[in-house]
């Protein structure tokens, strides 16, 4: 097979994987803004199971609810409503992260930014942090519009129309409600989630790097060197996953946030306004206070939560 038939082959595989879990993430947009159109039910949790707690009000599992979407819109409309808008932000923050990397490793022996950070001093540590900090902010600044897009075309949904069917419709009637700010609304959670990740997560990195120290450091025998390096980048590897994770958790209420705050006030038609929090501290607050901040983080054990909002 030729160079131009494997591109041409990803590049087909690249715009199919979107396309086909497109449903999930346009099932999770609506629950983060609340939409929840299927009866709760008494049912197990985790702990239930093993009759550790009683049994809770719960919302069926993620699939029932891609299963609603079909009956109601049609498959070609979930598998499609808000996709250019998804495909041009992942595109756009695919290329932002390469530009990152490559900036980051030029002149180095390294092809990963976590290496590069956990190798300099604490002074280049630092340095690089701001750099990537700076591409960070303006990464979020380009894509922001594309899932306010998505958010808006997504909405949709919850009033049974098309008004946001297609991408130029929508850019053209959130500019007519809110002008060219329309396509930054919640953009300051999400700028604040991505800043303070990327300084989390580095910085605990570098941390776990500190604590392994190298064969050449430690009074290794000769035969064992090789097997000790190994073991410290798999430990290494392994943390990088579970830091990912667990900061993605921890920084997932400022995701729900943010998608509230795309349709702050907006009129979906002539009888349904959503909630007008005025500023994302706002919004922050009554999620809490009504604990919605981690509604659509789980697909399976979706807990019922009464929420007194009109999301």
């Amino acid at each position: 097979m030729s160079i131009v038939d494997e591109t041409s082959k990803s590049d087909s595989l690249s715009l199919l994987f979107p396309q086909i879990f497109n449903p999930l993430k346009y099932a999770k947009v609506l629950i983060q803004l609340g939409y929840e159109p299927i009866s709760p039910f008494m049912g197990h949790n985790l702990f239930s199971i093993f009759n550790v707690t009683n049994k809770t009000w719960r919302y069926p599992w993620i699939g029932n609810y891609i299963y609603y979407m079909y009956q109601k819109r049609g498959i070609t409309h979930v598998l499609t409503a808000g996709l250019f808008a998804r495909l041009s932000f992942t595109t756009l923050s695919g290329v932002s992260q390469r530009i990152i990397t490559q900036r980051i490793c030029e002149n180095t022996t390294e092809d990963e930014i976590e290496d590069v950070m956990e190798k300099n001093s604490w002074g280049d540590f630092y340095v690089i942090l701001v750099e990537i900090s700076v591409f960070k902010l303006y990464e979020v600044i380009i894509t922001h519009p594309f899932k306010v897009i998505m958010t808006r075309q997504m909405a949709d949904f919850i009033v049974d129309e098309n008004d946001h069917a297609w991408f130029i419709q929508a850019v053209l009637c959130i500019i007519k409600e809110s002008g060219w700010k329309g396509f930054y609304k919640g953009i300051v959670p999400s700028i604040f989630a991505e800043l303070c990740r990327c300084a989390i997560y580095y910085g605990s990195c570098r941390l776990v790097y500190n604590m392994l120290k190298s064969p050449s450091q430690l009074r290794t025998p000769e035969g064992e060197i090789d097997r000790m390096a190994k073991r410290n980048e798999t430990v290494k590897l392994l943390c990088r996953s579970v830091l990912k994770y667990a900061f993605s958790n921890v920084f997932y209420p400022f995701e729900v946030v943010s998608t509230v705050m795309m349709l702050d006030g907006v009129n979906l038609n002539k009888h349904i306004q959503l909630s007008d929090f005025k500023s994302w501290r706002k919004c922050w607050r009554t999620l809490k206070l009504e604990n919605q901040l981690y509604r659509g983080y789980s697909f399976i054990f979706r807990n019922h939560v009464k929420f007194s909002g009109s999301v």
